[in-house]
């Protein structure tokens, strides 16, 4: 950014149109934690969220995932998805409408 616009260097500003800012790197281990009680720690990552086309993934005949757990990872992301992990609210959203019949891809 700073080849296109002019930037001042600031201290770290916390409070912002009444909101008080905190940062802290407490997330990430928020979402290990998610990681390790998923036991998904032997995934692969990617780099959007949410695959390409993931509504005709889920719309697709493949045989059904297991509902129980797929509703304890949308309810356990909600919190990070709202709070601090932007990035991945869009992802827990579509498939939090999708629960309902969920598929394997």
């Amino acid at each position: 950014m700073r080849n296109f616009y002019k930037l001042k260097k600031k201290r770290s500003q916390k409070n912002t149109l009444g909101t008080h800012l905190a940062f802290s790197q407490r997330a990430s281990f928020y979402i290990k934690k998610i990681i390790e009680e998923l036991r998904m720690e032997r995934e692969n990552t990617i780099k959007t969220p949410t695959p390409l086309k993931i509504m005709q993934q889920l719309a697709s005949d493949s045989p059904i995932f297991e509902i129980n757990v797929l509703k304890k990872a949308i309810g356990i992301l909600t919190y990070p998805a709202l709070r601090t992990r932007p990035d991945i609210e869009f992802s827990v959203n579509v498939l939090s409408r999708q629960v309902s019949e969920p598929t394997l891809t």
